[in-house]
């Protein structure tokens, strides 16, 4: 044993000179690999390059997202204009194509919001950034001489959404500020602003009042995080009207492109869920009801147009 430990301890001795060199050969090394990691750093005219491994990850990552993406939507910075006649302000929404319906990997789908399908929206459009205010509801009512459907109670500002109006009194509306009511490919085109999830933004607290966050009652608009596109509370706080008749099988023989949803029918549809919604409510295909001549306090609109006044 002693001979045996006598010969490791030999082993790993050297002579001065040589443990000379191999630590100027440690120091040479260790400059070499300094210089390398420097050089991946990216910095003003440098591009990090991945490993073989990384980049081999990177395109199929590029790859999956890329068959689930909308084909032609590109997200941009906000084109905002106020409209003179209702005072308030529109987003510009260029014209492109999604997938409308179901969204890839959503376990909440119900049966009326497949098959998923291709849509090209062939025209852009302004849309309003927020629903329709009370205030800019009163400001339709003093110009035109109808009445408010409601006398608005002491938490209702001028800058909490118009609800409790019927389809025909929220198509008056946008008929007076120059405009129409969207149709559904449109508004789910709108809200989506590129998004494949079922909801924009971070998550739907960040974005939306519903039962979780709302208090169950209606906030003022603008107060949440806006979609890609700048609009604001495109998903919670009140249901939006929206001009369609509602199909619950329309999606089956949908037209590919500016699809306005069946002749007729007996209920309108609604988008986006309300203040006290459930969280599986607030998605970007969720599909909802509502007879025309109803009225709720959860269930308002905005406005869309092809010009501005």
């Amino acid at each position: 044993v002693a001979a045996g430990a006598i010969l490791v301890y030999q082993r790993y001795q050297a002579a001065p000179a040589e443990l000379e060199a191999r630590k100027r050969q440690s120091l040479a090394e260790a400059a070499k690999a300094q210089a390398t990691r420097e050089d991946s750093k990216p910095g003003p005219g440098k591009e990090s390059t991945p490993l073989p491994s990384e980049g081999a990850a990177l395109k199929t990552k590029e790859a999956k997202e890329s068959a689930t993406a909308a084909p032609s939507v590109k997200p941009v910075r906000a084109q905002v204009k106020t409209n003179p006649t209702d005072g308030q302000p529109y987003v510009w929404v260029p014209p492109g194509s999604f997938q409308m319906g179901c969204s890839p990997e959503d376990e909440e789908c119900r049966s009326e919001e497949k098959p998923a399908h291709a849509v090209a929206i062939g025209k852009g459009f302004w849309m309003g950034q927020t629903e329709v205010t009370l205030g800019a509801y009163q400001r339709f009512v003093k110009a035109t001489g109808n009445s408010m459907p409601f006398k608005p109670g002491p938490d209702q500002g001028e800058s909490h959404p118009m609800v409790l109006v019927t389809y025909d009194q929220a198509s008056a509306h946008c008929r007076w500020a120059g405009g129409r009511l969207p149709t559904e490919a449109e508004w789910e085109y709108a809200a989506r602003a590129g998004a494949t999830k079922p909801y924009y933004g971070s998550t739907p607290e960040a974005i939306a009042w519903f039962r979780d966050n709302s208090g169950y009652k209606v906030h003022p608009v603008g107060q949440k995080e806006p979609n890609q596109f700048g609009l604001y509370d495109m998903l919670g706080n009140v249901w939006e009207i929206v001009a369609d008749w509602y199909g619950e099988e329309y999606y089956a023989s949908s037209e590919p492109r500016d699809p306005k949803g069946p002749a007729d029918g007996k209920t309108r549809v609604v988008r986006g869920g309300g203040c006290t919604g459930r969280s599986d409510v607030i998605r970007a295909s969720y599909r909802g009801m509502f007879r025309p001549d109803n009225r709720a306090i959860d269930t308002g609109f905005r406005c869309v147009g092809e010009a501005l006044p």
